[in-house]
């Protein structure tokens, strides 16, 4: 209907005469899903009073449940910037919440996201380091956790981060199929603006 019926004109539309019948043990009901019938196939349902298609119309939308299907993540290596980490500290004590957190979504999201996880963490390094805290490789009056600290900071405050590259024939995609049918399932709806409004579950 959406494709063919509705784009034609009204000159050209058929007209088309329908008659439901409702067996005598069952009650027909007009409701929401009668009512986006009725929008779709351009059509009207006779024998329903104004007031009860008032009611109806001031109900506010139903949400359409929209299951999507994606490929289950494969385990995938570190990145590149998590494996330089890594050789900064290989206890991986220093920062072992942001470490787990890079891995995590590395496997769920892709390598953009394991690697925006550090971009994102340099409140927490900054925090937990003073501003002028740069230290030299020879200085052996820190700790060892304290110097992978301030390598750490300073690696991840000087990396080209790049941004999610959606295009899965190109040798730049970096995000997981998850992600992808993701986006793909929301772009349709970026005509709605600030209006959309949406639930996303994932397994």
């Amino acid at each position: 209907m959406d494709d063919f019926y509705r784009p034609m004109a009204p000159s050209v539309k058929p007209r088309v005469f329908s008659l439901a019948i409702v067996g005598t043990n069952r009650r027909s009901h007009f409701d929401s899903k009668m009512l986006t019938l009725e929008l779709t196939l351009d059509s009207r349902v006779f024998g329903v009073k104004p007031e009860k298609r008032a009611e109806v119309l001031a109900l506010p939308d139903r949400p359409n449940e929209l299951v999507v299907f994606y490929d289950n993540p494969q385990p995938s290596e570190d990145t590149k910037l998590l494996k330089q980490l890594h050789q900064l500290d290989p206890s991986e004590v220093a920062f072992r919440r942001h470490f787990r957190a890079s891995r995590h979504a590395n496997f769920e999201l892709g390598s953009c996201a394991s690697d925006l996880v550090w971009r994102r963490a340099l409140k927490d390094i900054d925090a937990g380091l003073q501003p002028w805290d740069d230290y030299d490789e020879d200085d052996l009056d820190i700790s060892t956790v304290e110097h992978s600290k301030g390598r750490i900071r300073r690696v991840v405050k000087n990396w080209p981060f790049t941004m999610p590259s959606l295009d899965s024939s190109s040798r730049g995609f970096n995000v997981s199929h998850k992600f992808l049918r993701l986006v793909q399932t929301l772009l349709p709806f970026k005509k709605y603006g600030e209006g959309f409004r949406g639930i996303i579950f994932g397994m």
